[in-house]
């Protein structure tokens, strides 16, 4: 009788041990792979980083391009303000037929 009770002790002790086992090893095979995961995301982090810094960089340059176009454009609007000025003033102040207008105003009519 005790033979019996043994066997299905250790039957079950067995089972149980065996059942830990392969419990142990899928969660090891689970860790591995979350792991695996983690570091590829941490990978993909890093090259979004960099990405992200060399947009940042670029943008900065083109920024800089505009604010130098624009007061280059700022530039030029006011050097052709100032003509307009000049030319109305000889138009209004001075007889037209009698007068020369400078050259750079004379070009830009042109």
């Amino acid at each position: 009788m005790f033979s019996r009770i043994n066997q299905i002790i250790y039957g079950g002790l067995v089972a149980v041990i065996l059942g830990l086992g392969v419990w142990s090893w899928y969660q090891g095979q689970k860790v591995d792979s979350l792991q695996a995961e983690n570091h590829a995301q941490a990978q993909t982090i890093i090259q979004l980083e960099l990405e992200t810094a060399t947009l940042h960089q670029a943008l900065m340059e083109e920024q800089q391009a505009v604010e130098k176009q624009q007061q280059i454009t700022n530039e030029l609007k006011a050097k052709a303000e100032s003509k307009r000025e000049k030319v109305r003033i000889i138009f209004k102040d001075s007889p037209c037929a009698n007068t020369d207008l400078p050259s750079g105003v004379i070009e830009q009519l042109q």
